[in-house]
Order: structure tokens, then sequence, then C-alpha cells
């Protein structure tokens, strides 16, 4: 049985092995790890457009963006924090597509984040993917015939409108507009539209939505070129232009507005207007930099001077288109030969944010069933304990019971020898005991003629026998000895063998080979708790020593009297 130190001592053993392994397990990357959980989704993703914003630190940007994105958990992560890694997923398309023109990485980020929406229900962020998936498919915008990817660009704007009309983000669905209207004008799909352009007009969205002013009056601009209401359409295209309110790109608003404007000259006849405005243009587009809307500049103006028959400037300008975009495709070539290196980190660095992630949710999931398996542990062991002290609880007072009993039996022996004593005191002036005449009397009744029946005894001599028998089994010698028995001891009390029984039966309730093994047992107890003279005694010889032909007898007799195993006694009478 399994001492209270003991037990306290395998809980903790338990307890420290667990935390021990759970150490383990986190110590291989918690160093990585701990470097970015300290900052929380949010702050994350503040720390990216900060970066964004500061213009020359977009690397960072990506950096903070794919620690968040690979942050999504369906099962364990809350629906705000599910949201901003799908706007993570998103940023990183749009940056990897306009900064660092990794086209088949952008559209990896742009699809999942489409997917993971679609399957676990985060519509709220469907705007903006659909936003940037129409702006990949732009990028054979700038050639003299519509891309392939021209129709799949604008059905991807149409889906981030009606998207950004049912989840009422407003400004994602000014801004797909714009866009829309921008590549319908570029690959004259104008009808394509038109059922956007009328729900755009008549949709109720807030006053001071960002570009609300401006989109609708290029819209109505739209619709007006449509019907060769050319002259209307200009008023829109100036009102629209006294309506910017974008903060961080006012100029490519500014831009498209009076790139629109220029081509509705063109359709109206306007020759010498629409030249000037793409004249105003192309100054705007080369002093901020702007390259890519200089490809469409250079482009407007050869097909321009390709319908007015004009040979020589046409040749000019599509010369001009070819280098522009040459010179773009060839410097995104050595942006991105430059930024391998950067890309390379950052993919490594996405590896092992996602190996980090993995491995801190199986170390969770491996904590948690190690918790629960040491509370287990831990309930069973408290159980066992409570058990253990009521079974001691139970054993003391067992034990109790039993030293009580052979005290008592100790007292009755010595009282009953200072009985003896005084008796023989008397043998001078008495000749026989008080026992005789119970002799005579059994002796007649024994002589009777074969009669099985037991003679009646009378209660007097009953208790004269009976102090008899006590005083023979007193005598540890005899009842020690293995072939004592009931004939012995009738013998040596003078009587018939079935008058002792019967006296032994009336007296005790029991027969004799109970009352034998109590006093056995009782005389065990009194040697298992005497150190001093049998203290080196094992327990098998203290059975022999009293009469017991086996040890698993004496077991059985004693935990059939006291309640107790032997070794358990002497356990206790160790300890008392």
């Amino acid at each position: 049985m399994l001492s209270g130190k003991r037990i306290m001592t395998l809980v903790t053993i338990v307890v420290t092995v667990s935390v021990m392994l759970m150490a383990k397990g986190r110590g291989q990357n918690d160093y990585f790890y701990s470097r970015w959980t300290v900052f929380t989704t949010q702050q994350l993703m503040d720390k990216a457009k900060q970066c964004v914003l500061a213009g020359e630190k977009r690397d960072s940007a990506m950096v903070w963006y794919t620690i968040v994105a690979n942050r999504f958990d369906p099962k364990e992560g809350s629906r705000k924090e599910n949201n901003l890694s799908l706007r993570a997923m998103n940023n990183l398309g749009y940056m990897y597509f306009f900064f660092y023109y990794d086209y088949q990485k952008s559209y990896s980020y742009l699809t999942k984040a489409l997917k993971l929406s679609q399957k676990y229900g985060y519509g709220d962020y469907l705007p903006y993917i659909y936003l940037n998936m129409g702006n990949l498919c732009c990028i054979g915008r700038g050639s003299e015939q519509a891309s392939p990817l021209s129709d799949k660009a604008i059905a991807y704007y149409k889906k981030s409108f009606a998207e950004g009309l049912r989840h009422k983000t407003w400004d994602i669905v000014c801004i797909a507009v714009n866009n829309m209207m921008l590549q319908a004008y570029s690959t004259q799909h104008i009808a394509m539209i038109e059922p956007v352009l009328n729900a755009f007009v008549k949709a109720r969205i807030p006053h001071g939505t960002p570009l609300l002013a401006y989109s609708r009056h290029l819209a109505k601009a739209m619709q007006l070129t449509s019907v060769r209401r050319y002259g209307a359409a200009l008023q829109q295209c100036d009102m629209a232009l006294k309506k910017i309110d974008d903060k961080l790109t006012p100029e490519r608003y500014l831009l498209s507005a009076t790139f629109i404007k220029a081509h509705i000259h063109s359709l109206a006849g306007n020759k010498h207007q629409a030249i000037a405005l793409l004249d105003e243009v192309q100054h705007m587009a080369e002093v901020k930099g702007m390259k890519d809307w200089l490809v469409d500049i250079y482009r407007e103006y050869s097909v321009y001077y390709k319908l007015v028959g004009n040979e020589t400037q046409y040749r000019k300008y599509r010369m001009m288109y070819l280098e522009a975009q040459d010179s773009i495709l060839t410097e995104s070539k050595l942006q991105v030969v430059n930024d391998m290196q950067f890309l390379d980190e950052l993919k490594a660095a996405d590896e092992r944010v996602a190996e980090a992630v993995r491995r801190r949710r199986e170390q969770t999931i491996a904590m948690w069933v190690a918790l629960g398996v040491t509370v287990v542990v831990g309930i069973m062991l408290t159980l066992l304990a409570v058990a253990y002290r009521r079974l001691r609880q139970k054993n003391r007072l067992l034990y109790d019971k039993s030293v009580s009993m052979m005290r008592r039996y100790e007292a009755e022996r010595q009282q009953r020898q200072m009985v003896q004593q005084a008796a023989i005191l008397q043998q001078d002036t008495v000749q026989r005991d008080a026992e005789s005449p119970v002799s005579d009397i059994m002796a007649e009744a024994g002589d009777d003629t074969g009669a099985t029946k037991q003679p009646a005894i009378s209660d007097e001599m009953a208790m004269m026998l009976m102090d008899k028998i006590k005083g023979v089994m007193d005598d540890v010698d005899v009842i020690a000895n293995q072939d004592f028995s009931l004939k012995r001891l009738a013998e040596l009390v003078g009587e018939k063998y079935w008058t002792v029984s019967q006296v032994i039966n009336n007296s005790y309730g029991n027969n004799f080979n109970a009352l034998l093994a109590e006093y056995r047992i009782n005389e065990a107890c009194r040697r298992l708790t005497d150190k001093e003279h049998f203290g080196r005694l094992t327990i098998e010889a203290i059975a022999q020593s009293l009469g017991f032909k086996s040890r698993s007898n004496f077991a059985a007799t004693f935990k059939r009297i006291t309640g107790l195993t032997p070794s358990e006694f002497q356990k206790m009478a160790k300890s008392a």
C-alpha cells in the first residue's frame, strides 16, 4: 500500500514530467515564434500599413502581412482574426502584383484568400479580393487590341461591385466602378458595364464616401458617351475632376478622368482638344514617374493618329508605346532580379512561420492532452489517497480493537491466576476443588447404558467448569501444541469432552476450534507488539510457535478475527 508521502511524490513526478515534455517541445521553435507572437494580429496589420504609407518600407510590410496571413485558423481563430488574415492575403496579392511583378505569387495569394472566404463564409471581404483579381487580369491593357483577360477583369470588377453593395463596403464599390470604367474605355467594351453604371447611379450610398461624387460623375459621363451626348459627358468629366478626394493616390484619379475626357473628345471629333488633353496627361505622368500610364497614353496617341491618317505621328507614338512597354517589362525583370534575394528570404520566413504555427498547434494539442492525463492521474491518485486514508483509519480502529481485546484477555488471565493462587492456599482445608461434583455427575451420566443424550448441567457447575477451561487456555504452552484438541482439553479439566463442548458453546456462542483460534491469535497479537522479546521473529515463526501448520492458515485466521493481515498489524504495531 502506498503511503501519503509516496502518493504526493508520484503526483509531483507526473506533473513534472508533463511540464518537461511540453517545455521540450515548445523550446524547439519558441525563440522564432516569440519574436512575433508578442504582437496581436491587429498590431501586425497596423505596422504593415505604416510601412506601406512610408513608401520605402514595403519589404517590412510584406513580412508583417505574411505573418498575419499564416494565422488563419478556421477552427480556433476568431472571426475578426481570420478576417484580418484574409485581408493580409489580399494585400500580399496586391503588393506582389504592383511592386514585385510576381504575377504567379499574386494570383496564388488572391485565389487562396478567395477560396477560404467562400469555404468558411467570410463573404464580407470578397469585394476586396474580387477587386484585386480584376486588377491582375488587366495586365495586357496596354496593347492595341483588347487582352483576352479584359472580359475576365470586367467580370471580377462586377463581382466586387455586387459584393460591395451587399456588404456595404462603399469605398470598394466606388473603386470597382472606376476601374471597370477605365477598362471599358480602353477596350471599347462600354456596353458591357451599362447595367452596373445604372445600378451605381441609383444605389443609396452614404454621402461622404470617398470618391463617391467623382465616380458618379464619371459614370454619368460614360452613359452620355454611349448615346453620343459628348458635350454633356465632357461636363460630367469636368465635375468629376473637382471631386477627387482620395488621399493616397489622387494623381491616378486625376489622370483617369483626364484620359477619359480626352477619349470623349476623340470620339466627338475634337482633334485638337483630345491631343491637348493627352499632352496634359503625358506631362503629369512623366512628372509623377507613372510609366504604366505613359504606355496607355502613347497607345492612345498612336490610335488617334492612325484614325486621322497621320502616318508619321502614328509611327512615332507607336514606337514610343513599344519602347515604354519594353522599358516597363525590362525594369520589371530587373526589379525581380534585385528583389530575388528578399523574395527568397521572405519565402523562407513564410515557410518558417507556417511551420512554427503548425508546431505550435501540435504542441497546444499535446499540452492539453498532457494536462488532461495529468488531471486524470491526479484525480485517480487523489481518490487512491482518500481510499488509503480511510483504510488506514479503519485499520487503526481494528488494531486498537485487537489490542484492547488482547489487554482484556491478559487482565482476565491475571485475575484467574490470582484466584487460583488463593485456592491453593486453601488446599489444606479443602480436599477437592469445586469442580469434583460435576465430575461425579458427569461420570454417572457417562455410565448410562450407551445413551447418546448429553446430561444437563447446572449454571453454577457450568461457571466452575468454564473457569477451569479458561485456566487451561491461558497456558500458552498447552494451546500452542499442534495436537491440542477438545479431547485433550477435557482430559486437562477432568470432564467428558461433550460436556466441555457444551459449556464452550453455551458460554461463548461458538465451538472449541473458534475459541482456540481466538486464544492463539490473541497471543500472536501480543507477540507482534512485543518488540523486546519477539521483535526478531518472522511472522511465519510466530505462526509455527502457536501451533498453526501453515502461514496461509495463520494469515486467514488472523484476518478473520482482527480484520487485519499479520503484516498490517505488525506494521501498525511498529509505528505505534
